[in-house]
């Protein structure tokens, strides 16, 4: 990997790794410039320290996250997203998402900042999920 030979000590990194390619049911889409491209010809789609712009129209989606096995919520994100990151090959990368692609880039950069999707829960919905969460929690700490 090209970027990890010319990585210093002490220089911050943040990685993410997406792919939504073969999602039919909940389909994205992807502008490099002002050209729509192929999703699949992007994914999986590795990103070292993304920056993103939200759009200010938002919608509630369901998401679930491998970190909370079994729950999904009712999630509100940004309809898109404008993404400014680095390649695994040192190469700048700018693009625009919508759909799949947008939240699960909002997603896995919360991630990168220590914010889990259960943060963005609404209140009605972390008292529903109580029960679950505390079972999760009881699992993992024994």
């Amino acid at each position: 990997m090209a970027w990890a030979r010319r990585a210093a000590v002490g220089v911050p990194i943040q990685l993410t790794v997406i792919d939504v390619a073969g999602i039919e049911d909940r389909p994205s889409a992807m502008w490099m410039g002002d050209k729509e491209v192929p999703i699949e010809e992007h994914m999986p789609l590795v990103l070292l320290n993304p920056v993103l712009k939200l759009s200010e129209e938002k919608e509630p989606g369901n998401e679930g996250c491998l970190s909370f096995p079994e729950i999904t919520a009712e999630i509100t994100r940004s309809t898109g997203v404008r993404c400014t990151a680095k390649l695994l090959d040192g190469k700048k990368i700018e693009f625009e998402a919508a759909g799949l692609l947008s939240r699960a880039l909002q997603h896995e950069t919360d991630h990168l900042h220590g914010v889990l999707f259960i943060d963005r829960m609404n209140a009605a919905t972390k008292v529903s999920l109580a029960g679950k969460l505390k079972r999760l929690q009881k699992e993992t700490r024994g």
